[in-house]
């Protein structure tokens, strides 16, 4: 049995990346305040362990405008040299 990638195989860049860059995003406050150049943009980014894509850390991201979904994507996160970390996006918003 294959079990989820152990916290231990990802570097602590990695780590600390996935728990500040994830959770629910909107600009909802703004919009109800009757901002009218304002449109409702939401946002979520959820760590997710996909096995074909291990070792590699992954996230899903998704966003709305006015609760329209505009992407869905599966990011893909790398640490490059110098400890820059990247993400991959391979969006499957219109398949």
């Amino acid at each position: 049995m294959i079990g989820p990638v152990a916290s231990q195989d990802l570097s602590d860049k990695i780590l600390d990346f996935i728990s500040i860059y994830n959770g629910n995003w909107s600009n909802k406050a703004r919009v109800e305040k009757g901002l009218s150049d304002h449109v409702l943009y939401q946002g979520r980014v959820i760590p997710v362990d996909i096995i074909a894509l291990r070792p590699a850390a992954t996230m899903f991201l998704e966003t709305a405008m006015n609760g329209i979904i505009h992407i869905l994507a599966v990011g893909v996160i790398r640490q490059d040299i110098g400890d820059t970390i990247s993400v991959t996006p391979y969006n499957f918003t219109d398949m």
